[in-house]
């Protein structure tokens, strides 16, 4: 990459686009990923997307810099992307 808006030179990386395969338990590694994220101190929340090279993620939502820390860099074979979103209140009627 050039700067950091251009796009990322996957061509000859083998990086492209993801396997589509049902029969993966994704249920029980995202139940795992949950518990293992939501146990860290300061996360709000988690998701799932795409790292910056378009490959499966974990998103983590964590309330500050100090919980970003504490968040490991790859989970369950995933990367994981932090999002600090500060507290997460949900709001009712």
């Amino acid at each position: 990459m050039n700067d950091r808006f251009s796009a990322p030179d996957l061509h000859g990386s083998g990086l492209g686009p993801v396997a589509y395969r049902p029969e993966d338990d994704g249920d029980a590694a995202r139940a795992v990923a949950e518990t293992a994220l939501l146990a860290i101190d300061g996360v709000c929340g988690i998701g799932e997307g795409r790292d910056d090279t378009g490959a499966p993620a974990w998103v983590c939502y964590v309330v500050d810099r100090a919980a970003a820390a504490r968040v490991p860099p790859v989970l369950a074979g995933r990367r994981i992307v932090v999002e600090m979103t500060g507290e997460i209140d949900i709001h009712t009627r």
